[in-house]
């Protein structure tokens, strides 16, 4: 079920045949990135922001919010699902 909140210009515009449809970049990204027996979905900071369409900073400040920042090797990872999980818990109240 769709978040009533998300508009569709915060979504990503699809397109399928002569139909146009809107979803979230959530979906987006598991249809388009996610192996179904790979990794857990990883993303660095410019990566992230393009996929969330915030600027770069703003997805740093989310990604430190969501507790999804891992570091390996002076690497910065970003996991994507941490952050739409503290996304849906901001919608709910948790």
């Amino acid at each position: 079920m769709e978040k009533e909140w998300m508009s569709d210009k915060d979504k990503v515009k699809c397109y399928w045949k002569d139909s146009v449809f809107y979803i979230t970049p959530k979906v987006f990204y598991e249809t388009l990135f996610r192996q179904e027996k790979g990794p857990l979905p990883f993303v660095r900071y410019d990566n992230g922001a393009e996929l969330f369409h915030v600027s770069r900073g703003e997805f740093r400040k989310l990604a430190q919010d969501a507790e999804a920042v891992h570091k390996h090797d002076g690497t910065v990872y970003v996991n994507v699902d941490e952050i739409c999980e503290f996304i849906e818990g901001l919608d709910s109240g948790h």
